[in-house]
């Protein structure tokens, strides 16, 4: 074999294994929310807040600002649940990177940004008295995106209720998917609820 080739191939090889191929990258998510199995979990997650709310606010929420520093409360996973559950959390932390946008595709009505905070406009103090005379007397409600395990069988979800000024909850939670249902799974250590 002449230097020449044996060069080149030496070359070759070297430079096959020295160049690491990048990870595929997900694909950027979408400002609107258009899974359907995202909105069966809602309506779980809708349902464990145990108030006949109508209302769902159109944007998406990653949770609610707790005092003193005004910073979200993220969830964490028990320790004593497997590993698998990580993935999951850590979807919910990329879809909820960004605000989305529910589209009908459940039971409940969407109610834009604006009409809330028209509805409190006039009133400093947060007076549901307008919201509840021209919206709803049950207040509304609102969700984060909804984190996925790849097989759609396992979520985590934030979902809270507004209806007035001490009247209101929200926390996160998890679902499996069982025998073709959703089911709670108590998998989280700290759910960050809230009630007023």
């Amino acid at each position: 074999m002449s230097v020449r080739v044996g060069l080149f191939l030496a070359l070759t090889a070297v430079g096959a294994c020295a160049a690491p191929q990048p990870e595929p990258q997900p694909e950027p998510l979408s400002t609107s929310l258009d899974d359907p199995e995202a909105y069966v979990v809602y309506e779980h997650a809708l349902a464990e807040l145990r108030w006949p709310v109508t209302f769902v606010k159109q944007e998406t929420t990653i949770g609610f600002p707790h005092p003193p520093k005004n910073v979200v409360c993220d969830p964490y996973l028990s320790p004593d649940y497997d590993e698998s559950w990580q993935s999951v959390l850590d979807d919910y932390v990329r879809q909820n990177s960004i605000k989305r946008t529910l589209r009908p595709l459940f039971a409940f009505k969407l109610l834009a940004s604006e009409k809330i905070e028209n509805a409190f406009r006039a009133s400093p103090d947060v007076d549901w008295t307008r919201f509840w005379n021209e919206i709803d007397r049950n207040g509304y409600a609102q969700v984060s995106a909804v984190g996925f395990d790849k097989g759609k069988t396992r979520a985590i979800v934030y979902s809270a209720l507004h209806c007035g000024g001490t009247c209101g909850k929200g926390m996160h939670s998890a679902w499996e998917k069982r025998g073709g249902r959703w089911e709670a799974a108590p998998v989280l250590s700290r759910s960050c609820e809230w009630r007023s």
